[in-house]
């Protein structure tokens, strides 16, 4: 059942082969779980660290146990997507500088050293009207004249800011989240997303020419003033997608499936 399109209406059996289908996370019928589809989805974070060529070691990943414990003196919660980064790896092994950082000119730290971290800059000196509490330093400094990303936690993700070590300031929202950062390293090394699950995400502006998105998922998400020109979407999912103004010379949409998606010059498609 590989590249099923998954509805309300579609009743499934027990110990069905689900990878790859495409799952909307609305109601099931009573003889599938929803626990039981959840985990044959891989969110959009995963999709894009599993393709990034990463020219580092990694840590283990750890449990949500685990991590529950050693942060459970943090003054907030994580939201999920920073529970996946922590269960895929924890940490860079060695920071091996500018060529190999994990994103922008920062390394991922393991847990422990993101918290001893964010302690040693709350309790540094710094401009208490610019600090905030839900400041948090999973990603620190990778070449000795590189601003930190510090991430703003809230219950649904982490914004990424570029941070300046010197004057204590965060300074601008680099990504709208920790996913929007990884997918954009990923669609930088021309990685094959096709049967990707690229559900929800925020692609707003993104240059995506000539990258290959066969079968993915993309319901829900925003591709506005993307560039998608030579992008090669066969049988991909765009039911509720948002492509206003976005590029889509020579784009490949074969067999692609349409359902209230908006299109580049603002009408709506139903196919």
């Amino acid at each position: 059942m590989k590249g099923l399109i998954y509805n309300d209406e579609t009743i499934l059996p027990d110990d069905i082969d689900l990878s790859e289908a495409y799952l909307s996370n609305k109601s099931v019928s009573n003889s599938f779980s929803s626990d039981k589809i959840a985990k044959q989805v891989k969110s959009p974070l995963l999709e894009a660290l599993e393709r990034i060529n990463f020219e580092t070691e990694f840590y283990p990943g750890l449990t949500r146990e685990e991590i529950d414990e050693i942060a459970q003196d943090i003054p907030f919660t994580f939201p999920e997507e920073l529970y996946e980064l922590y269960q895929w790896h924890n940490g860079v092994k060695e920071r091996k500088g500018w060529d190999y950082c994990f994103a922008g000119t920062s390394e991922f730290l393991s847990l422990q050293e993101a918290i001893d971290f964010t302690r040693v800059i709350a309790e540094g000196e710094y401009n208490e009207d610019s600090w905030k509490p839900n400041y948090f330093f999973a990603f620190a400094e990778g070449t000795d004249n590189g601003y930190l990303y510090v991430l703003t936690i809230d219950k649904e993700k982490a914004t990424v800011l570029d941070y300046c070590p010197d004057s204590m300031i965060a300074t601008s929202i680099e990504f709208s989240s920790i996913t929007q950062m990884m997918l954009e390293k990923a669609f930088w090394q021309k990685a094959d997303f096709s049967e990707a699950n690229l559900a929800g995400v925020d692609l707003n502006g993104f240059y995506l020419r000539n990258i290959k998105f066969n079968g993915s998922n993309f319901e829900k998400a925003n591709l506005s003033k993307a560039d998608l020109e030579g992008a090669v979407l066969k049988g991909a999912n765009l039911k509720d997608a948002n492509l206003y103004q976005a590029k889509i010379t020579n784009t490949d949409f074969t067999d692609a499936i349409f359902c209230n998606t908006i299109m580049p010059n603002g009408s709506i498609r139903n196919n």
